[in-house]
């Protein structure tokens, strides 16, 4: 019985102690009396504490009162407060805030294993008349990416692709390689062509399939 009374006393003397030290208590709740959990509470002067899950918070006694504090919490307009003295009960009601969002884009991060146009030029008899190109180098050297370089042993460069990551096609069908020399200037008329693609391709395993960037004149 004696330890019973002892206890209790003890609890009642530490009660007591613990709530001398606390000069503000209470919760933060939204307009709904829902607890807003882990609300920043700044008191001024850099200090300040954090509300727990339940929205509860405590300012020790070091501060003076009447006392300012500024409460925030995602989701809800920041507000300040003015309590004039030491409480323990005290409810603090934050405003929801309502943001209206722009477009919101989703892009896939998925491989893309089919050829789809990027970029797109399109030259026709027209435009190379008038160009007066000697050769086909001289139709693609003003598109976007491309790099003309001249010789047999310097191939030609797309985005910084060439050898076998670059295809070119003539009127459709296969050239035999990337280099300017060769098959492709000597052995055509420019003003012949109908269409001329140069593609960068990406190989699957023992798939070769194309990526995202084509080129058309």
């Amino acid at each position: 019985m004696l330890r019973n009374v002892i206890l209790i006393l003890y609890l009642l003397v530490t009660s007591i102690v613990y709530s001398q030290n606390i000069a503000l208590s209470g919760s933060v709740v939204n307009g709904r009396g829902e607890p807003i959990s882990f609300a920043t509470v700044y008191a001024g002067q850099g200090k300040g504490t954090c509300c727990d899950i339940n929205g509860r918070l405590e300012l020790q006694a070091e501060y003076e009162f009447p006392l300012s504090i500024v409460i925030s919490a995602i989701g809800f307009k920041t507000d300040t407060f003015l309590v004039s003295k030491p409480e323990l009960t005290k409810r603090f009601v934050l405003k929801e805030q309502v943001s209206v969002m722009d477009e919101v884009y989703v892009k896939s991060s998925q491989k893309l294993e089919i050829k789809s146009v990027a970029s797109a030029f399109t030259t026709d008899k027209a435009e190379i008349q008038q160009l007066r190109p000697r050769n086909i180098n001289e139709v693609l050297q003003n598109k976007a990416g491309f790099t003309n370089k001249s010789g047999y042993q310097a191939p030609l460069t797309l985005r910084g692709m060439s050898g076998k990551r670059l295809l070119v096609l003539r009127n459709n069908t296969r050239r035999f390689s990337s280099y300017p020399s060769g098959f492709m200037t000597h052995t055509i008329n420019i003003y012949d062509l109908e269409r001329i693609e140069v593609q960068i391709w990406k190989r699957f395993g023992q798939k070769k399939e194309p990526l995202q960037v084509q080129y058309l004149c």
